[in-house]
């Protein structure tokens, strides 16, 4: 059975990064719920010892930036993920992929 990367490959960021924001967003509704989203973002927090400061029901939208810059453009990140809550209060996920790049300060 393939997996992401085995159907993807290695080579482009951007396809990663692409993917993620598709999964992720709540515009997207096909193939997608928000179950499954709050389930990956469950995940990441877990696998960091943590865990996520709402619930899904707290969901009000998820939006995403790919190649996200700031205003003097020495800071790039790959994927920013905002979480806005019913309370009107945002988290931010932060997605910096490394596929097949070669590391650098």
């Amino acid at each position: 059975m393939s997996n992401f990367v085995d159907i993807v490959g290695f080579q482009l960021e951007k396809v990663h990064t692409g993917v993620l924001k598709w999964f992720l967003e709540t515009g997207t509704t096909t193939g997608t719920t928000t179950k499954e989203k709050y389930n990956a973002i469950e995940l990441l927090y877990t696998y960091k010892g943590k865990t996520p400061p709402f619930k899904e029901q707290d969901i009000a939208s998820i939006s995403c930036t790919p190649e996200w810059s700031s205003d003097d453009s020495r800071i790039r990140i790959d994927l920013v993920t905002e979480i806005t809550l019913n309370n009107s209060k945002r988290v931010w996920l932060v997605f910096e992929v490394k596929t097949d790049s070669i590391p650098y300060d």
